[in-house]
């Protein structure tokens, strides 16, 4: 009898931890990841981007980001996009260059400008005007690449979620805008 309880107690421990490692998988995808604060001054419920003729070549790419990110099938979300043809009043410009130096391994990385073209840091506590996007024509790119520079555009920042398109490296499960992605830009916005 002693013996059947005690294996009956161990049965129910590794229950137990199965259902809260599962709970704490549930919530690491669900969870906004909000590390700093800072966004556009403007907001995203209009933002204006235009694909430098630079990266023309990665426009049906950058279409297909913006595209996700307005329309994640996550209820509400505040990003509308527009795409346009100047780099005048728009709040994210795309580039491509041959990326050499420290940036030579990179998919691709943005930066953020305040209203006076200064450039800013996203561990900064300034809000920014607009983002440009550089994209590394030395390698091959996709759509989960702009869907992640993209993000950073909306203060989004690398984190460890693999179930995140703001996942780190490329490595992450995630190619398309997810739950936690979408709520953290309910928190910012």
């Amino acid at each position: 009898m002693k013996i059947q309880k005690k294996v009956l107690t161990i049965i129910l421990l590794i229950v137990v931890l199965f259902l809260i490692s599962e709970v704490s998988k549930v919530y690491a995808v669900m969870s906004p990841t909000h590390p700093n604060e800072i966004r556009y001054s403007r907001g995203v419920s209009n933002v204006c981007y235009v694909v430098n003729s630079s990266a023309s070549a990665y426009t049906s790419y950058v279409n297909s980001a913006a595209n996700g990110w307005v329309h994640t099938h996550y209820g509400d979300n505040p990003i509308y996009m527009t795409a346009v043809s100047s780099t005048v009043g728009s709040h994210m410009d795309i580039y491509a260059d041959n990326l050499s130096g420290r940036y030579e391994e990179y998919y691709a990385y943005t930066t953020i400008w305040n209203y006076n073209a200064n450039q800013l840091s996203f561990s900064g506590k300034e809000n920014y005007w607009y983002a440009e996007i550089m994209i590394n024509k030395n390698i091959k790119q996709s759509t989960y690449i702009l869907t992640h520079e993209m993000g950073h555009c909306f203060g989004l920042t690398d984190n460890y979620n693999v179930d995140s398109v703001m996942y780190y490296c490329d490595a992450g499960n995630a190619k398309t805008v997810q739950y936690c992605d979408n709520e953290t830009i309910n928190y910012l916005y």
